[in-house]
């Protein structure tokens, strides 16, 4: 089934990313934008075996794209993205000119069926069974069928919230890891080190850091990239680490 995009440009970080739900920037505080309809990567396999009478994976695959180099160019329709908007915000509509495949033929049929020819005639399993084997249109254009009959929608999915109504509870502990947690064991650090216990201050001091970071990654995961997961990690490690290092302390003073 199509899934729903949305994508975002950072003014202040300069990274853009997309994902399948909406989703606000906490760096620039900017909601994402809809990217419109995606076909999924079951869809894309499906659509690349009907096209070639292939089957989408195996050994033969890095020949077949060889093969069929150029046999195929984006749908002009869609963008090559082979699904429309439905007009409402649950609902896509298949493009007609490419059949929803984003791609139409570049070459005759009978040429697809030579360079098909080539890929069997050294990986006969590659064939396939259960779909049979045809073109896209070649220019773009409507079937005369179904040139009048509009577009064909696809059966609603379950629809997306796209309002600014929050994950409250996700929202109230990224706020408590955020505000509670890492102000009070900051503070706590700098008690332990005014009092000299240096490595107790250490371990308050990761753990603030360590819920500072986690509070925000909840609260916006998509804004992190993947260095932050390292940093995140490494927090964890040497708070970790640092505790296990108090612990073992205490119980040789005990």
């Amino acid at each position: 089934m199509p899934r729903q995009f949305w994508k975002h440009a950072c003014r202040k970080t300069g990274r853009a990313w997309s994902q399948s739900a909406p989703f606000r920037c906490w760096r620039c505080l900017r909601r994402a934008e809809p990217d419109g309809w995606h076909r999924s990567m079951h869809e894309a396999m499906f659509d690349y075996q009907r096209s070639r009478g292939l089957k989408p994976i195996g050994p033969h695959r890095r020949l077949t794209d060889e093969a069929f180099a150029g046999a195929f160019r984006p749908c002009r329709a869609c963008g090559g993205r082979g699904v429309l908007d439905g007009g409402e915000p649950d609902a896509c509509a298949l493009c007609l000119p490419c059949d929803g495949r984003g791609f139409v033929a570049a070459v005759t049929d009978d040429e697809l069926e030579r360079r098909r020819a080539l890929v069997l005639e050294r990986f006969p399993d590659a064939a396939c069974d259960r779909v049979r084997f045809s073109s896209p249109p070649h220019d773009g254009a409507l079937p005369a069928a179904s040139a009048s009959a509009g577009p064909v929608f696809v059966a609603p999915r379950h629809a997306r919230a796209t309002s600014d109504t929050p994950d409250w509870v996700t929202l109230v502990r990224a706020v408590f890891f955020v505000l509670v947690l890492a102000p009070g064991w900051l503070f706590g650090s700098i008690w332990a080190f005014r009092g000299g216990r240096w490595l107790v201050g250490t371990v308050l001091l990761f753990a603030s850091s360590f819920a500072a970071l986690s509070g925000l990654m909840m609260a916006s995961p998509s804004s992190f990239g993947r260095t932050w997961v390292w940093v995140w990690g490494a927090v964890a490690a040497g708070f970790i680490l640092c505790l296990a290092l108090a612990v073992g302390q205490a119980a040789c003073a005990g």
